[in-house]
């Protein structure tokens, strides 16, 4: 049924619960089953599931049992695992042979039990359905989202891992008519998968044979098997009745296409460990971790801030303030912001970007004038940076790295109800060679991540705003609106310079772009916390030319020195000049360099 949002649900309008306890009444009172039926999943709760259709506004959350055993998610009327009969669930899909894509929110959703909410996104030809969650607590929300997110993207990357039984507790005696063997109520979801596919050494064919007992069999045939099946129908039926002019062309079209999927399509997808996840330190409630709540194999690495990458080292007076100083404080953070500070050039390093690189926007009438000019002091400064590889896009930054507090600092009040003291940018870049014929929104990706802190010079221009810079009052009004107001957000702009690029041996186009801004609209996603803002950004939304030319530079990156920078837009004069939000000084970054963060040792 298709509900008033427009989006496909897998509830009926009938409540068919009556079912369960017609069940439960055959079998008689007193008759219960011979094992605790919570312990032979890999995951179960007690969780809200939005309901769908125009007859569910009074009761559009229920209530269910959520399970997953290996790769089959589902979930029951009755919310009590030892009460719900796994024969019959209300809603089933076996997660690796869909295309999935699973979302953590942050914020409430309207009419939502919990601020707690998980989507998970399916797609199957064309089509979208979705689950929505609303889980009871945060760490049970991490939990399901580190687990979900295993099985991200198209069947064809996944790795189908089938979870074993070897408890001697699932064989029960059938001598008694009114005793049913637990694997017999778990035969939906067995489905003889293992004993049929066990003898079968060919992959593809394991795969077509799960989709067949599952009833997906349409989940097997991705979407380059059903173009090539349309493409050969569609010539067959050219050369019986189209001219010879016709034949040569579509003879030539054809050979392109398979000229193009041998080259990209039919090469071999990098295939990686699903289970190889450890957590050293919680981002969040770690009380969830004391309870036991998050099973091995959805425990995930969670690095301190600055982890992956290193900062040059420091020369001369910038080296004396970090001996007398902790690293992390106020005077060493002023010290690394210090425009004329020196330090060594080291491969794959960062240091804080001098803001007068980057040449913003200035008044009076920008529009015809068109005068840039440098910038002054940026707005916050450079704590650390991060750069790892990613399995999927990364949109919650606590679920990777322990958000930093420094006393003194990220505790300061800013003086502003939004603008907070600790600010963090993320940049998801494709890892991939982009397609034209697609558009993927997600994959594998180069993650860069960015920790600022907010000037002491900025706390105290907040203070009396009316006496504030342009730039300052411009970002306050960023801070307040950005989450609400789309176009509003979309005034973030991201800029590149790259030192000396003359001479670096790049074509016109990309010299011609070196310093032009990059307004950041649909592939922004800004989050609110009580300490910080994230704006992540995913440039797999980006056009097909941008991700080309991001693509053709990549392997260039180490021997460039790339300085990035942030900045809100000013259009009006009462809006310019535009200053900083704050910079990045790249240096000879090494992308093979990159590493998955269960990689990086404690």
């Amino acid at each position: 049924m298709v509900n008033s949002s427009g989006e496909q649900d897998d509830d009926e309008s009938v409540d068919d619960s009556h079912k369960q306890n017609e069940l439960l009444d055959a079998l008689g009172p007193g008759n219960t089953y011979d094992v605790n039926l919570s312990e032979h999943f890999d995951l179960h709760d007690s969780m809200f599931k939005r309901r769908g259709g125009f007859k569910m506004k009074d009761h559009i959350w229920v209530l269910r049992c959520f399970t997953l055993y290996g790769t089959v998610l589902c979930y029951y009327d009755n919310p009590d695992i030892e009460k719900a009969d796994p024969s019959r669930p209300r809603g089933r899909i076996n997660i690796a042979k869909e295309e999935t894509l699973v979302d953590m929110h942050s914020s409430k959703k309207p009419g939502a039990p919990t601020d707690f909410l998980i989507t998970l996104s399916i797609y199957n030809l064309g089509h979208k359905k979705k689950w929505e969650i609303c889980c009871v607590e945060k760490c049970q929300q991490i939990k399901w989202f580190e687990m979900l997110t295993r099985f991200n993207g198209k069947p064809s990357d996944k790795i189908i891992e089938l979870p074993t039984l070897t408890s001697e507790s699932w064989i029960t005696d059938d001598s008694s008519p009114k005793k049913r063997s637990p694997e017999k109520k778990l035969e939906p979801i067995l489905r003889g998968r293992e004993s049929i596919v066990k003898d079968t050494k060919d992959n593809f064919v394991k795969s077509v044979l799960l989709g067949i007992i599952d009833g997906d069999l349409f989940s097997a045939i991705d979407d380059d098997m059903i173009m090539t099946f349309v493409g050969i129908n569609v010539a067959t039926y050219i050369v019986r009745v189209g001219s010879h002019g016709i034949v040569c062309v579509l003879a030539l079209f054809m050979n392109l296409t398979l000229a193009y999927y041998f080259k990209h399509v039919s090469r071999p997808k990098l295939s990686f460990p699903a289970h190889t996840y450890r957590r050293r330190a919680l981002s969040t409630d770690s009380a969830c971790a004391s309870t036991g709540e998050f099973p091995p194999s959805t425990l995930i690495e969670v690095l301190d801030a600055g982890s992956t990458m290193s900062r040059a080292m420091p020369k001369d007076a910038t080296a004396a303030t970090l001996k007398e100083h902790e690293v992390d404080c106020v005077e060493t953070i002023a010290a690394f912001s210090n425009p004329e500070a020196a330090y060594e050039i080291k491969s794959h390093t960062y240091w804080n970007a001098d803001a007068s690189v980057f040449n913003l926007r200035t008044g009076p009438n920008y529009k015809a004038e068109k005068k840039k000019i440098p910038s002054t002091q940026a707005l916050y400064d450079l704590y650390k940076a991060d750069v790892f590889l990613s399995r999927q896009t990364v949109n919650q930054v606590e679920s990777r790295f322990v958000i930093p507090k420094i006393p003194g600092v990220t505790d300061v009040d800013t003086g502003h109800e939004f603008v907070p003291p600790l600010l963090v940018f993320c940049f998801n870049l494709p890892a991939e060679e982009p397609s034209m014929m697609r558009s993927p929104t997600d994959g594998l990706s180069h993650v860069v991540v960015l920790f600022f802190t907010i000037s002491p010079k900025v706390i105290e221009e907040l203070k009396d705003l009316s006496q504030a810079r342009p730039a300052v009052r411009l970002f306050a009004r960023w801070c307040e609106h950005a989450e609400t107001d789309f176009n509003f957000k979309s005034r973030l702009k991201a800029l590149c310079v790259l030192d000396d690029v003359d001479n670096l041996g790049l074509p016109s186009f990309v010299i011609a772009y070196n310093g032009k801004p990059c307004l950041i609209q649909k592939s922004g996603t800004f989050t609110r916390h009580p300490t910080y803002i994230e704006m992540s950004v995913n440039v797999h939304h980006f056009s097909y030319l941008a991700r080309k030319g991001l693509n053709y530079i990549e392997n260039k990156f180490e021997t460039f020195i790339l300085n990035v920078g942030l900045t809100i837009e000013g259009r009006e004069d009462d809006e310019l000049p535009e200053a900083l939000i704050g910079g990045v000084r790249m240096i000879q970054l090494d992308t093979k360099r990159f590493k998955f963060l269960e990689e990086y040792e404690d």
